[in-house]
């Protein structure tokens, strides 16, 4: 702790008077108290820090002695001045713990929330803005979490006998720290309060604004810093995990690229033409050649998910041969005579598997 700036940690300028540095450390030291955080070993280092920061600036001759080291950083430190004797307090101070506590239910810290916002892929698409409602624990209004009614009847806290702060000693001089059963107030109240019914906080119904950029991905997480459950000295944070829904007809590729699966009938797969495709910008016409195979693949460029810079991504189309499953009699003609007059087409597929069975006969 030696090299800590103590202004730095009451935060307060080095030109601070005497009873702003007093707010300020009142204020840290009851956020970092242990009967708040038992068990807390880094709430509990904090403390530490403010309660000695406090001690060498309250003090105007220790004040004015460590503005001279400060402004000097090589000088050598007075002996005793700053460090000893410390661990008594400190050893004193955790002995001595509040037998009541103000804070039974109401965390200090208020949890995180996680929340899933559910989107469609054209959501994901081009982005945009969606309204995420949820609920989440606010501080009673009436107690701000102290569960009693602030209006109701007090008794004195027998810790500190009603002055708020206990003293220490430390040498020849006093250490003053708020008093951890009645946080610092010198009374303590016992009534319930009648808003939380006790509990400290309301659970209330809340809706957020998330920013979804373009070609968000499914799982994708957005942290909304402080819009959790709230707490007496901090709140939680708000997680919301993106969840882009199954498409009916399309599917997803990477980051980009969309997939879509198009059936074709026997004609336009020998014959070629233009068929209707419809993507997630709306309806085109694609153009496949004749003698297309079935599981062909086409790109359809720019047909996909939007990139934050640049084209977008494609649409593979693969095109899936149907066959007629009822055949009637003036179509099993038809077929007939195109059988006969397949001949005449080039099938090379057929010719290679016809050749490798002639080598493999030889």
């Amino acid at each position: 702790m030696n090299g800590r700036d103590w202004y730095a940690v009451l935060g307060v300028p080095p030109g601070a008077d005497a009873e702003k540095i007093k707010k300020a450390y009142r204020r840290l030291a009851l956020e970092c108290h242990p009967d708040r955080h038992p068990g807390d070993k880094d709430a509990e280092a904090r403390f530490k820090e403010i309660v000695i920061a406090y001690e060498a600036l309250s003090d105007p001759e220790k004040r004015a002695e460590y503005g001279r080291m400060r402004k000097v950083p090589d000088t050598p430190k007075p002996a005793g001045q700053f460090d000893e004797g410390w661990e008594e307090v400190f050893s004193q101070i955790f002995r001595t713990r509040a037998g009541e506590k103000i804070h039974r239910n109401t965390p200090e810290k208020g949890r995180g929330i996680d929340a899933r916002l559910d989107i469609t892929l054209e959501d994901a698409a081009t982005g945009g803005n969606h309204i995420l409602p949820y609920h989440r624990q606010v501080l009673c209004s009436r107690c701000r979490g102290t569960e009693t009614d602030p209006e109701g009847e007090s008794a004195e806290c027998r810790l500190c006998g009603g002055a708020g702060e206990v003293r220490f000693r430390r040498g020849s001089s006093e250490v003053a720290i708020p008093c951890g059963a009645c946080m610092g107030e010198g009374r303590i109240r016992r009534e319930q309060c009648p808003e939380c019914r006790g509990e400290g906080r309301i659970r209330t119904e809340e809706s957020r604004q998330v920013k979804v950029h373009a070609a968000a991905n499914d799982g994708e997480r957005i942290l909304f810093a402080r819009y959790g459950d709230e707490g007496v000295s901090d709140t939680g944070d708000l997680r919301v995990t993106i969840h882009v829904r199954p498409h009916k007809i399309f599917e997803r590729s990477g980051r980009y690229d969309i997939l879509l699966s198009q059936p074709i009938n026997v004609l336009q797969a020998v014959m070629g033409g233009q068929i209707i495709v419809p993507t997630l910008h709306g309806q085109v016409k694609l153009r496949i050649p004749a003698g297309t195979r079935d599981e062909q693949v086409f790109r359809l460029r720019g047909k996909g998910l939007s990139r934050p810079a640049g084209e977008a991504g494609d649409q593979l189309v693969t095109v899936t041969l149907e066959t007629p499953t009822r055949v009637g009699k003036k179509l099993r003609w038809l077929l007939g005579e195109v059988g006969r007059l397949s001949g005449a087409f080039s099938h090379p597929l057929k010719k290679r598997l016809l050749d490798k069975v002639k080598s493999f006969l030889r």
